[in-house]
């Protein structure tokens, strides 16, 4: 299974978005990952390189869903990117979701951009919603990232708001082990990378280039 087959997958679930699309969706993203993985300690090598910069989330669906009784939100959702609590949809019309890893301070974003007021089809403003926190290898795997979310931002047109206050509240009203997150990188090239999330989720994203 090649990255072609994951592309043509994904395009196809969003045109049609069928529980049966999805699954082949899930299908290719696990053919992939298991032919061409990361290495366990990933975190560890020179390969772990590749990770730093910005990536286009292409497709995020829960790793496993019932035909039956669909998703459960507290094992993966489509659509929804979970960042310590904050649950970002991904799939309003002309969004666009950014993961970015920027090694040399060790932290890691989510942003999500939207537009905002239109006129005659052409969006005036643009709202943007961004989640970022600081990232250590986790001691269970070395594919994995372990982020602690510490700084919400919102903006809409050139405004800017920083709300650093909001993740230490949550955090203590729900507890660390209620918010802490992580990311497993399980697949890893120049231009693409899989990943799971603690919440059940798979994502495929790209570098801004391939789109």
């Amino acid at each position: 299974m090649d990255k072609t087959s994951l592309f043509l997958a994904v395009t196809l679930a969003k045109q049609i978005g069928t529980f049966e699309s999805k699954e082949r969706v899930r299908h290719a993203f696990e053919k992939l990952e298991s032919s061409l993985p990361t290495p366990e300690n990933l975190l560890d090598t020179e390969q772990a390189a590749l990770l730093d910069g910005s990536w286009d989330l292409l497709y995020t669906i829960a790793a496993d869903v019932s035909p039956e009784t669909g998703e459960d939100p507290t094992r993966g959702e489509y659509g929804k990117v979970n960042a310590g609590g904050i649950r970002l949809s991904t799939t309003d019309e002309g969004a666009q979701t950014t993961q970015a890893f920027d090694l040399e301070n060790g932290r890691i974003s989510n942003t999500v951009t939207k537009p905002f007021l239109t006129s005659r089809g052409t969006p005036l403003f643009y709202t943007m919603t961004k989640v970022s926190g600081p990232f250590s290898r986790s001691p269970v795997s070395g594919r994995r990232a372990d982020v602690a979310f510490d700084t919400l931002e919102f903006g809409i047109g050139t405004y800017r708001f920083t709300l650093d206050w909001f993740f230490p509240l949550l955090y203590t009203i729900k507890g660390p082990e209620e918010t802490l997150s992580w990311l497993e990188t399980t697949h890893l090239s120049d231009d693409l990378r899989l990943g799971r999330g603690n919440k059940g989720s798979i994502f495929i994203l790209a570098r801004p280039d391939l789109q």
